[in-house]
């Protein structure tokens, strides 16, 4: 079974201009806390199999690793072309 060794995750959502408010004894104060709400269509996973990994040499990896990052990077670049669908995009390395 192949698995993967490491991952880049894109995520981009829609974070809205309305704060929370709350009632408080001082009056009314911004909760703090946004929901961010996550497009889940624009999700992608951009993966680097154990195989790729343990069949290259060190300079091999290397470039994987910047092809990875390359792919991630431009698919991000392209989601914040559309900051009328999304208004945040998060870009997340995973090592397994």
């Amino acid at each position: 079974m192949e698995t993967a060794r490491c991952a880049v995750d894109v995520v981009a959502g829609v974070m809205p201009p309305e704060v929370q408010i709350e009632d408080t004894p001082d009056g009314p104060q911004p909760s703090g806390w946004v929901k961010a709400r996550p497009e889940e269509e624009l999700t992608r996973r951009f993966v680097i199999t154990s195989k790729e990994w343990n069949d290259a040499d060190d300079k091999e990896k290397g470039n994987l690793l910047m092809d990875l990052s390359g792919k991630a990077t431009a698919y991000g670049a392209y989601l914040m072309q559309s900051p009328n669908r999304v208004n945040w995009v998060k870009i997340e390395w995973i090592w397994f």
